[in-house]
């Protein structure tokens, strides 16, 4: 196995040059750069990241907590973290808290242990205290939710503002009976995305009926039951928004199996743009969330923190209200 020093031999260079190529360093000519890389390549040569870093106290890894594995939601953001920490020469330690205190705090012991460096939580259920205890020694970033008043950076979309355009959209259309199916979760989105809704249905003078607002989870068994509910109410709504396209496309099966069809007799609207809405009829309208730069964002805002860059940023992507044949 060639070690550092055959690189530096065929380079014709030192190991310090070495060891500053491979750790991206600016201060190596483009002539020896070349010549560097092109020993690595010839000789295979691969480092020892495991000594590199028991000598330097760093792991190169990053811990990813998310709520669960089932919502696909997730895979894109998932893929984008993968696709920059690889880059930057970072693997990916991923676990799920399932809205568990304990398993989450179980996680994040990770980052004492030193088996990551940093970690970013996509929907953190520890209090703001802990959290910022525990970011004071190792960073953590939060990506999509995000505890209110945070001082932790985190990077989401403008859950209040893309809600109240969905709202705005449908009630430009001409509805007056506007329901929204939410959830029972703690997730900051799901308080913004409620009170955009309120906000375009007050400011367009628009009643809201206490059986108008339901509450489950992300499933398409919860959309589907919600949905139920709505159409047995003796005036039920002409048009819905969904928590997630997931509820959404539950939504539409109720809507099919009552005898009525979507737009026609009532208009749904879901959240996130996942690939589900263009694969089921009719194709949904949904509020797109760019979840590949999500993940993007979030690891390099983390990486920024381990440089030494401790700002606590809050970044909003832009989002888009994708119209399609169901509303």
């Amino acid at each position: 196995m060639a070690s550092i020093q055959d690189v530096a031999e065929l380079a014709g260079v030192s190991v310090a040059t070495v060891s500053r190529v491979m750790n991206n360093s600016n201060n190596v000519s483009p002539k020896s750069t070349q010549k560097v890389q092109a020993a690595i390549e010839k000789l295979n040569y691969s480092p020892n990241w495991a000594s590199k870093n028991l000598r330097s106290k760093k792991s190169n890894m990053i811990l990813i907590v998310i709520p669960e594995f089932s919502n696909p939601f997730w895979g894109d953001i998932l893929d984008g973290m993968d696709q920059e920490a690889q880059r930057n020469h970072y693997k990916l330690i991923i676990t799920t808290s399932h809205g568990s205190v304990d398993q989450e705090r179980s996680a994040l012991s990770m980052l004492k242990q030193q088996q990551a460096d940093g970690a970013i939580l996509l929907s953190p259920v520890l209090t703001q205290s802990e959290l910022a205890g525990i970011d004071s020694r190792h960073p953590i970033v939060q990506c999509c939710e995000y505890t209110e008043n945070s001082t932790l950076p985190h990077v989401s979309i403008d859950n209040y503002t893309a809600c109240y355009e969905a709202a705005e959209h449908l009630i430009r259309m001409g509805h007056k009976k506007i329901a929204m199916i939410s959830s029972t979760n703690h997730f900051s989105s799901t308080t913004q995305r409620e009170l955009g809704f309120h906000k375009a249905l007050l400011q367009y003078d628009i009643a809201l009926p206490e059986n108008y607002l339901l509450r489950g989870n992300y499933s398409f068994g919860s959309g589907y039951e919600k949905m139920r509910l709505l159409l047995s109410n003796p005036v039920p709504p002409s048009a819905v928004i969904a928590i997630s396209d997931t509820v959404a496309a539950g939504c539409l099966a109720a809507i099919d199996s009552c005898g009525l069809s979507c737009p026609k007799d009532i208009s749904v609207i879901g959240f996130d743009n996942i690939q589900l809405s263009t694969m089921i009829h009719p194709k949904l309208s949904t509020i797109s969330q760019p979840r590949n730069q999500l993940g993007v964002t979030a690891v390099q805002m983390l990486l920024d923190r381990l440089n030494g860059n401790m700002d606590s940023r809050q970044i909003f992507l832009p989002h888009e209200l994708v119209i399609r044949q169901s509303s």
